[in-house]
């Protein structure tokens, strides 16, 4: 299994890994998140289970939008979590190609292409946050969907929202982003091309599964997956 891999840009180098059960300081990091994640919504509370869902703290597996996105907020600042552009900057190196495989990793990212949603417990969480963007003038549809960096998450005041959360858009990266347009099967990250799996409307999460495919239809933005690891960015130089 190949657990990291390095990369470069204009910016310097670049370490990927995957979080490891066996060091301390990684275990560190996912209880300091636990930890403020539990301050900032109660450890009682429907939100924090929403968020912590699937996320083990004895073996450091597990990965889901929404942990993903709290996660980020908690890293000291030399770290993140992979976002889709650290993925094409990742394998857009050759030797990085075999990186993931038989794994998949959440990206603290999320797609919006309407403000319906066909799957059920998305339905209240997608309604709040196309509400959120219509006021602020945000315009988009399946095949100009918003993709959105850098969003944070707050305790929803909807007692039919599954999660117990809604999305914050203040502060974020939303831009419209035709790669994820219904009906595409390919998409361009960096300087290689990957499968995609895509969506026609509603509210999705981004995933990266393998080394081949661009997942834009994650539903049930609190599950995890089995094969599901956390993917840190730490800066070597």
């Amino acid at each position: 299994m190949v657990s990291c891999v390095k990369f470069t840009d204009e910016k310097g180098e670049f370490l990927a890994r995957f979080l490891d059960k066996g060091k301390k300081e990684d275990r560190g990091l996912i209880e300091d998140a636990f930890s403020k994640i539990g301050n900032k919504y109660g450890k009682e509370s429907h939100a924090y289970k929403s968020v912590i869902n699937g996320i083990s703290l004895s073996n450091l597996t597990g990965s889901q939008t929404f942990f993903s996105i709290e996660l980020g907020f908690t890293l000291p600042e030399d770290m993140r979590v992979a976002s889709l552009e650290d993925w094409g900057k990742i394998f857009s190196e050759p030797r990085n190609k075999t990186f993931m495989h038989g794994f998949c990793s959440s990206i603290p990212e999320i797609i919006l292409r309407s403000g319906e949603e066909y799957f059920k417990k998305d339905i209240m969480i997608a309604r709040d946050l196309g509400k959120k963007l219509a006021l602020e003038n945000y315009e988009f549809s399946p095949e100009r969907p918003l993709l959105m960096h850098g969003i944070n998450l707050e305790e929803s005041q909807n007692g039919s929202n599954a999660y117990g959360v809604s999305f914050k858009i203040d502060g974020a990266d939303i831009k419209n982003d035709e790669r994820f347009a219904a009906k595409r099967d390919e998409i361009g990250i960096g300087k290689v091309t990957k499968k995609l799996i895509t969506d026609f409307y509603g509210l999705s999460g981004l995933e990266i599964i393998g080394a081949r495919y661009v997942n834009s239809k994650v539903k049930d933005l609190a599950k995890s997956d089995p094969r599901g690891r956390i993917v840190l960015i730490e800066r070597i130089r």
